[in-house]
């Protein structure tokens, strides 16, 4: 396999998902860091908060811009 064909498997296989994918690497390190004991509970606790508010916003960002953007199966009265 080429490397930039491996490449574009990567890149098309994260789309999308680049934000959760961090979400879910800082969730670990913060709880793996709490558990062994390297990482402060207060810490901790803010590095999950906003590794699930990162999280929620993408979210919420995705689904405005669906809800926004998309494009009309029908054309609006009036246009050919």
């Amino acid at each position: 396999m080429d490397i930039c064909m491996a490449k574009l498997e990567i890149k098309e296989f994260f789309e999308g998902k680049k934000t959760y994918v961090t979400t879910v690497a800082i969730l670990c390190y913060a709880l793996g860091g709490w558990v062994a004991g390297f990482i402060e509970p207060s810490i901790a606790i803010g590095l999950i908060l906003g590794a699930l508010g990162l999280g929620s916003v993408r979210s919420a960002v995705s689904k405005i811009v669906a809800d926004n953007f998309q494009t009309p199966k029908t054309p609006a009265p009036g246009y050919p």
